[in-house]
């Protein structure tokens, strides 16, 4: 999961991690982002990455990209809405590790659970299709070779809809 700290006003915090941009500048304090790679099991902390609050590679998915590693094929990430995007999953799929997300929050899409593969009441399998533009912070190599369409699972739970790469046929009946 990710969040943020404000940090101590000195010129070194502040230059290295701006405060937000409707701040007049002198006012307030530096904040810093932080995302967490957490143990369910245990509750111990296995990798972490902070950076700046806004610009350019500031993002929880900037931050959690650069996390990946952490994780190995079988381990199962939950994240909330801000991480069920169609490039991380494709990156969790070809990795083999699952994952669990709500569906992403402002960009929710229509879900219709008529059609796909149908597994159950409010339960299907759907296609996603690759984004026709590469994100800014992509290599064009790896856009290119990115899949030009998902197969991810989607199912909703008291009024959430998540989104899941829990794709294993021993997964369905």
């Amino acid at each position: 999961d990710g969040t943020t700290v404000t940090m101590p006003d000195t010129e070194v915090n502040q230059s290295a991690y701006p405060q937000e941009r409707n701040q007049k500048p002198g006012l307030g304090f530096p904040i810093c982002r932080i995302v967490g790679v957490i143990c369910l099991s245990s509750g111990a902390v296995l990798n972490a990455a902070m950076g700046k609050f806004n610009g350019k590679g500031s993002s929880e998915q900037d931050l959690l990209r650069t996390l990946l590693d952490t994780f190995h094929s079988g381990d199962l990430v939950l994240g909330d809405a801000f991480f069920g995007t169609y490039f991380l999953l494709a990156t969790l799929l070809d990795k083999k590790i699952d994952a669990v997300f709500e569906q992403f929050g402002a960009r929710k899409r229509v879900t219709d659970f008529r059609i796909g593969t149908r597994l159950g009441d409010k339960d299907h399998l759907v296609k996603l299709t690759k984004p026709k533009r590469k994100p800014d912070w992509m290599a064009q190599e790896d856009y290119d070779n990115a899949p030009s369409e998902l197969t991810i699972r989607e199912l909703k739970i008291n009024d959430k809809v998540l989104i899941t790469t829990l794709l294993s046929p021993k997964d369905f009946p």
